[in-house]
């Protein structure tokens, strides 16, 4: 699916070497970054929804559990 996301389909998009080295070093990190493994859940973060600190610093963010909604 993100393969298919990340192609570039535009006919007067031009890239130099340099560019499209980088781009293709970049499209790597974020797949790798993305896979079912590396985005499990973060050691130590569990009983975060307890500590009152974390709904203030929250409750105004626009997080992927409000997405639905908005």
């Amino acid at each position: 699916m993100w393969e298919t996301q990340l192609k570039i389909t535009y006919h007067d998009y031009h890239l130099t070497c340099d560019q499209s080295e980088l781009l293709s070093e970049k499209v790597t990190v974020l797949l790798e970054n993305i896979k079912r493994e590396v985005c499990s859940e973060v050691e130590g973060t569990q009983e975060q929804s307890l500590c009152d600190k974390w709904f203030s610093e929250r409750w105004f963010r626009v997080t992927a559990s409000k997405c639905g909604s908005i």
